[in-house]
C-alpha cells in the first residue's frame, strides 16, 4: 500500500537522521537514488503514519 507522507512530516524525519539512512547510516549526498520514510511497522501490520514510525531509507 502506497501513501503520501506530508511534507512536513517528511522534513522532520529527514533532520532527526542527519540526512543519513537510518539502516546502513549512508549520508543521502552518498547515494544515486534519494532518501525517502520508511514504515518500521507496515500500514498492513496496523503501522502508524507517525514519526516514531518511520525511518529515513
Amino acid at each position: 500500500m502506497s501513501m503520501h507522507v506530508p511534507a512536513a512530516l517528511r522534513r522532520l524525519v529527514r533532520q532527526r537522521a542527519n540526512f543519513s539512512c537510518e539502516y546502513c547510516r549512508i549520508h543521502e549526498d552518498d547515494t544515486l537514488l534519494p532518501h525517502e520514510p520508511d514504515h518500521i511497522i507496515a500500514l498492513k501490520h496496523r503501522g502508524e503514519t507517525t514519526e516514531s514510525n518511520f525511518a529515513w531509507a
